[in-house]
């Protein structure tokens, strides 16, 4: 005996409740994905865009210039890095995507 208000059916019919689950559908997992390559597109769109000024001269160091020279390599450095990681983080996402 369970107890006054529980029988052992209604034990096993709780046992038995299909619990929600909280995973998001396929699609919306699919959604997601897409949400995240669009950031990361953007991003590498943003710091391209950077790295084309930057070969242009649009950032000149030296007299007059708005940066020096030590602060341009970084700043190329940088943009160059963020680019390659972007490639990655879009890789992945597109990985995920095929695998959902």
């Amino acid at each position: 005996m369970l107890g006054p208000f529980l029988d052992t059916d209604e034990l096993f019919g709780i046992l038995l409740l299909r619990l929600k689950s909280h995973r998001p559908q396929k699609r919306e997992r699919l959604m997601r994905a897409d949400e995240h390559v669009l950031f990361w597109e953007k991003k590498r769109v943003e710091n391209r865009q950077l790295l084309a000024m930057l070969d242009a001269g649009q950032f000149k160091a030296g007299e007059g210039g708005v940066l020096d020279a030590q602060t341009l390599a970084e700043v190329r450095k940088w943009a160059k890095r963020r680019v390659a990681e972007c490639e990655a983080r879009i890789s992945a996402w597109v990985n995920i995507g095929a695998e959902i």
